[in-house]
């Protein structure tokens, strides 16, 4: 894997990386705390970005996650994330539905 930030954009070179991992990466380069990582699909990505903005990558490496926030950094400098915290929202299970018959007959 190969992640590079800088300015606000993103050059990410993937190939079967898990989000977690990417995740994990953007952490430790942008200085960003990432919260719940391990909640997104653990489905492998093989990606090829350059110089794409930060929130547009995000929008593709937690596109399996129910969703995502990203706090803005007060003062970013070119090597660091523009987000200070990534907290990734966990996917919710498929509604299920009940019939209740009310003990009566319909015949």
């Amino acid at each position: 894997m190969s992640l590079t930030l800088r300015d606000g954009r993103v050059t990410l070179i993937t190939q079967n990386a898990t989000p977690a991992a990417i995740l994990a990466e953007w952490a430790r380069q942008g200085q960003t705390r990432v919260v719940d990582a391990e909640r997104v699909p653990a489905t492998p990505l093989t990606l090829r970005l350059e110089n794409v903005a930060e929130r547009d990558a995000l929008d593709i490496v937690l596109r399996g996650a129910a969703g995502y926030v990203a706090a803005p950094r007060l003062q970013a400098t070119g090597a660091q994330s523009r987000f200070d915290r990534i907290l990734v929202m966990a996917t919710s299970p498929g509604a299920t539905v009940a019939r209740a018959t009310g003990g009566r007959s319909t015949a």
